[in-house]
């Protein structure tokens, strides 16, 4: 386990300044111990940690105060009853929130990362995404299941690349945020530690800490949904990119014919073709020339994706060669991806990687016709709460290595290496 710096002493002024930084780090490493092992006791963290009794005491005697850990005393044995410490999980509580280009997904949780309330609601049901994202924080924060807990940091999952010097957002096209100066506008808002980072990027931390990519250091998360994302984990360490866009691929162009094509709506030439719009523009040209047997025909309206999956699972031929070209163009994304980065798993999420459920094997097996060492390819079992459950994480992380303090900066990490390298744009509000 970690271990402390030794301890020493010192009278002079440089002496007491460093007793008063060593003394915030033991607080820091003891909370720490505490938080991960549950129930423990001052011998176990004084012998794991290397500190003496007597710093182990003082510690936690100021932790109880500032009330993040408890102390209950141990059963009598004939002896003297040992004391046991407990990490307080409801000493502060966290946000994580999702805000998609349809639906703002809010989550509050204790400091354990317990689930405590969640909230959907339309990105646009306070009059702008961005409305809404703060209406959805001051509401959790409202909630009776706070119990009291103080608000101790947020974390925002964003459809867009986000300058990490600037705070503004960089395409962002499913919430209309190109050129919007997100994180000055929620410093201005918010009173606490809040990140902001790409939802895919946060998704990625979601899988790494409740999701299909426990255990491992390489994976990919491919998000098919409204749009294409990939967040890619390499070491443990999330690839960024020279300008934070590493993982852009639905920008791939995976067909000749597209290379010098016209993109509608600014949309990647890899998005025209698998994307949750870009299914939905396929079946609308395919109805044109179809004699009618197709039962998307029927809706009165033009299909989305989800109208072309179901009648591709009902036997509907037209909705089964769309989803066909679907397929073949995932696939040879896996395959582009698996012979760049030597990944254990892909996982497919949003809308779209999620309806591809019974085509999974199909894609895994054309992977694995074209790679060496191919990997498994998985379908999402977090049903799209990924961003919403990583943004936690980074909120929890945040908590933890900011608590008792109000300046801005990198963040550290609360699974391993991969928390610290997500969550890029740490902040203060007020």
């Amino acid at each position: 386990g970690t271990r402390a710096p030794a301890e020493g002493s010192g009278a002079s002024g440089s002496g007491a300044i460093r007793h008063g930084v060593m003394l915030q780090l033991n607080e820091q490493l003891v909370l720490d111990y505490v938080h991960e092992h549950g129930t423990t006791t001052r011998p176990e963290i004084a012998a794991s940690l290397g500190l003496s009794a007597a710093t182990v005491s003082r510690v936690i005697r100021r932790l109880v105060g500032r009330d993040l850990v408890q102390e209950t005393p141990g059963a009598s044995t004939g002896g003297r009853p040992r004391t046991t410490i407990s990490f307080n999980a409801l000493s502060g509580c966290v946000i994580g929130i999702d805000l998609g280009g349809t639906k703002c997904h809010a989550m509050l949780a204790d400091l354990s990362g317990e689930l405590l309330v969640e909230e959907v609601r339309p990105s646009d049901a306070d009059g702008s995404p961005f409305e809404t994202l703060v209406e959805s924080i001051e509401h959790l924060v409202r909630r009776k299941e706070r119990a009291g807990a103080p608000l101790a940091a947020v974390a925002v999952g964003v459809p867009a690349i986000v300058d990490p010097e600037t705070g503004v957002a960089v395409g962002g096209p499913n919430v209309h945020w190109h050129g919007f100066p997100l994180v000055p506008m929620l410093r201005d808002r918010l009173d606490v530690p809040f990140v902001v980072d790409n939802d895919v990027n946060l998704a990625a931390l979601g899988h790494a800490w409740k999701g299909d990519a426990r255990g491992f250091s390489d994976f990919v998360v491919l998000s098919i949904g409204t749009g294409i994302g990939a967040a890619v984990v390499v070491d443990g360490r999330l690839l960024k990119g020279r300008n934070s866009g590493a993982g852009e691929v639905g920008y791939m162009v995976l067909d000749r014919e597209l290379l010098r094509a016209e993109r509608p709506d600014e949309l990647g030439s890899f998005e025209t073709l698998a994307a949750g719009v870009g299914v939905a523009a396929l079946a609308e040209r395919a109805l044109v020339t179809d004699a009618g047997a197709s039962s998307l025909h029927g809706l009165g309206r033009p299909p989305d994706s989800r109208d072309v999956f179901e009648a591709a699972h009902a036997g509907d031929q037209l909705a089964a060669e769309i989803v066909a070209g679907v397929v073949d163009h995932v696939a040879m994304a896996v395959i582009g991806m698996g012979s760049v980065v030597d990944s254990d798993v892909i996982v497919l999420d949003g809308s779209v990687g999620l309806a591809l459920g019974q085509w999974a094997p199909e894609i895994k097996a054309l992977a694995a016709d074209h790679l060496p060492a191919p990997p498994n390819v998985v379908i999402s079992s977090l049903a799209g709460e990924a961003t919403a459950i990583g943004a936690v994480a980074a909120a929890l992380d945040l908590s933890r290595t900011r608590r008792g303090t109000r300046t801005s900066g990198s963040i550290g990490s609360p699974l391993s290496r991969l928390a610290g390298s997500v969550a890029v744009l740490a902040g203060f509000g007020g």
